[in-house]
């Protein structure tokens, strides 16, 4: 009782017949709870001795895309911003983006191509 876990997870650890599985797995539980559990605590102690509204404004846990993310559609025109050198660069979405866990993949076709 050491850390809160979910029923399903408790079930397994409680069937497992092999003790090292058993153990990693509690201490794998373990590590990702203390380690969300300090990043909550970092945040809250930098909010705490902060000036600026926006640092603030911390949040601690998976990333999520900004709320203009998902507007991007196959036929979108965007620009890119290669280097000082190039700046920024017209192009086309030519498939639907593809969203792989906190990243959207996209594929574009530059109009100087």
């Amino acid at each position: 009782e050491i850390i809160s876990i979910d029923e399903d997870l408790r079930r397994k650890i409680l069937t497992m017949t092999d003790s090292v599985r058993r153990l990693r797995l509690i201490c794998k539980t373990a590590e990702e709870t203390v380690s969300m559990m300090r990043a909550r605590k970092v945040a809250t102690e930098i909010a705490a001795l902060s000036e600026d509204e926006e640092e603030k404004d911390l949040k601690v846990g998976p990333p999520q895309l900004p709320p203009w993310a998902s507007q991007i559609s196959m036929g979108t025109r965007i620009e890119y911003y290669w280097n000082e050198e190039y700046g920024w660069s017209p192009a086309e979405v030519v498939e639907e983006p593809l969203k792989i866990m906190d990243e959207l993949l996209i594929t574009v076709r530059f109009d100087a191509d």
